[in-house]
């Protein structure tokens, strides 16, 4: 507040002071700590080492455990020296911080910004109370709880160091784009921070999506539509970085357990209703089609015996031993029911050429084009005329 008498220059930040006179004292925020924050251009801005692009075909695993980039086990397969690991014989990756401590890898999560280690290798056995007072010039780390709170680490538990790229801004980062970290197109930039302190920046996929941030292309697209937490109740439609919801279509439902619109039940049971009905209907014309069939044939069947017991009856069995006779004349033929009504177009009235006390005589036209009179007589007893031959 008394800017007369503040004693951080340019490019620096102020924090309170952790010993018991309080107090405040300077440090260069996003510039190189070995600068001086109480010169005037003290805080000279710190070299950008970090390499974007590692080379092709590096080892990206150590046992069972991925390492993607930026971290890396081979020279020019990590982004930054501050990220290399170690793998040993037994698949075990190791990370070192400064010159003496050494511990166990058992997670990277890129995303998060977070590498989670456990067992300190070198002086786990001293108990040593190790006091991290200050940001490392090799890279903007500070383990777990605040950077100047003391830790056992000869304890076997384990530990989240969060991590940033560089001791700059996100900001200053663009403006050296061929040293930038965010490779992916779906990427962004985020600040690291402890409390009021800048860490530096790392990067994150944007929204929607997920992946590696720090390569080419290593933020992919999310399907949210595939996602059990999806809240979709309708049509999902999946799109770059989100998804789009339809509600289900007039006379559907949506399905909970399957999570997709399906037909409702009050739709379903008409529809099951119109089916059952419709097939009743049908099934009621296929039976009543063949119980007709049915009594046609049977009606037929009976016509058929009763014609064959007139022709007995009129000696057509005397005629047709007379017709066989190979001396018999060529003339005589025994006419079916059925080529008499196809000669005299079914008995038509317009065929008609006399009528008579026994019957009526109608004009028939042969198969051969022969013009024939045909006799139908009238069955004695009865109105009906029968055919004569």
């Amino acid at each position: 507040m008394s800017n007369a008498s503040y004693a951080c220059a340019t490019n620096s930040n102020c924090r309170n002071a952790s010993s018991s006179y309080g107090g405040y004292n300077c440090y260069c925020s996003g510039y190189s700590n070995q600068g001086n924050p109480y010169l005037l251009e003290g805080c000279m801005p710190q070299q950008q080492d970090y390499n974007p692009r590692p080379k092709e075909h590096c080892l990206r695993s150590c046992g069972n455990m991925s390492v993607p980039f930026p971290f890396g086990l081979e020279e020019g397969c990590f982004g930054n020296e501050r990220f290399r690991l170690s793998c040993t014989t037994t698949g075990e990756a190791l990370f070192t911080v400064g010159d003496y401590a050494q511990y166990h890898v058992t997670g990277v999560s890129v995303e998060d910004g977070n590498l989670t280690v456990r067992n300190m290798l070198n002086n786990a056995s001293s108990g040593k109370e190790v006091i991290i007072s200050q940001i490392d010039e090799r890279g903007a780390i500070f383990i777990g709880s605040p950077v100047e709170d003391r830790f056992d680490f000869s304890l076997e538990y384990d530990i989240v160091i969060r991590w940033a790229v560089t001791n700059s801004t996100c900001q200053q980062a663009l403006q050296n784009y061929s040293n930038y970290a965010c490779q992916s197109v779906n990427s962004s930039c985020l600040h690291v921070t402890h409390g009021n302190i800048l860490l530096g920046y790392r990067c994150n996929c944007s929204t929607g999506f997920e992946g590696n941030p720090y390569v080419h292309n290593g933020c992919k697209d999310i399907d949210e539509c595939s996602l059990p937490a999806n809240h979709c109740n309708g049509t999902c439609q999946n799109i770059p970085g989100s998804y789009v919801c339809a509600p289900c279509p007039r006379s559907k439902e949506f399905d909970s357990i399957n999570r997709r619109c399906v037909t409702s039940t009050k739709q379903r049971n008409l529809l099951l209703g119109t089916a059952i009905g419709t097939g009743c209907g049908l099934g009621s014309i296929v039976i009543a089609l063949g119980a007709i069939v049915l009594a046609n044939k049977w009606k037929k069947s009976i016509q058929k015996r009763i014609r064959r017991a007139y022709f007995k009856k009129n000696q057509g069995l005397l005629l047709e031993q007379l017709i066989s006779d190979e001396n018999a004349t060529s003339n005589t033929k025994i006419f079916s029911l059925e080529e008499l009504e196809k000669a005299t177009n079914n008995f038509d009235a317009t065929r008609v050429l006399g009528r008579g006390g026994h019957g009526t005589v109608y004009k028939g036209i042969l198969s051969d084009q022969r013009v024939v009179a045909i006799k139908k007589i009238k069955n004695s007893g009865t109105n009906r005329d029968r055919p004569i031959y």
